[in-house]
């Protein structure tokens, strides 16, 4: 979850140091990473249940996953094959997490992560937000169309 309280600059800005690659999450960064969804996501965030997850699937697939970092944000992105066109392969980003004032840092992981779909061979990207956090003109400064009709139905 990215907080976009920051200043619309951070969405345009060159100073990002472009020396500073992402870098594979590891078992050694699930601490940090457990604590940083716990401080920015909502109620809904489950420790444990992400660490299963990010132990057992994520780690064990690096094929389909892309788990990466910067100092202030993560990003888990994933291939999926469309069933009814298994020779296209879409990406998707599971989760994106940042520190408050790591907008930037986000959107990196971000253009990172389309580098990485392109090398991979996805036919497309894609970004959603299962939260209250808007993710438009981020997506939209990545190049990134609006899909629509979208449509949900709370359950609980």
């Amino acid at each position: 979850m990215v907080a976009l309280r920051e200043p619309a600059a951070a969405l345009r800005s060159n100073a990002v140091d472009r020396a500073v690659k992402p870098r594979l999450l590891t078992e050694a960064d699930i601490p940090w990473m457990l604590d940083l969804g716990r401080r920015r996501y909502s109620n809904r965030f489950d420790p444990m249940a992400t660490e299963g997850w990010f132990r057992n699937i994520v780690l064990r697939a690096p094929l389909v996953f892309l788990p990466v970092r910067l100092d202030g944000a993560f990003l888990i992105g994933a291939l999926n094959i469309i069933p009814w066109a298994p020779g296209e392969l879409e990406a998707n980003v599971v989760l994106i997490v940042a520190e408050g004032g790591s907008m930037w840092q986000a959107i990196e992981l971000l253009r990172f992560s389309i580098d990485w779909a392109k090398m991979r061979r996805a036919t497309e990207w894609r970004l959603t937000s299962e939260t209250e956090v808007e993710f438009g003109p981020i997506a939209k400064r990545l190049g990134a169309k609006e899909l629509s009709p979208r449509y949900c139905l709370r359950l609980a």
